[in-house]
């Protein structure tokens, strides 16, 4: 094997822990996007939002 061989196969070996860590983290960021998508569906309002007034009965 050339030494480029080497340093092929050394790159792919030290990357696998890299694809884990994304593996990993990389759905934190959806997991909070569907729990704003939920809290908007049951309050009409986003989280970081302050709750819209409401809007006085006709009389």
């Amino acid at each position: 094997m050339s030494l480029l061989d080497w340093i092929t196969v050394g790159a792919a070996i030290l990357s696998i822990p890299l694809f884990v860590l994304v593996i990993r983290t990389g759905h934190d960021a959806r997991h909070e996007e569907d729990d704003a998508r939920a809290f908007f569906d049951a309050h009409g309002h986003w989280p970081d939002e302050p709750a819209p007034e409401p809007e006085p009965e006709p009389r």
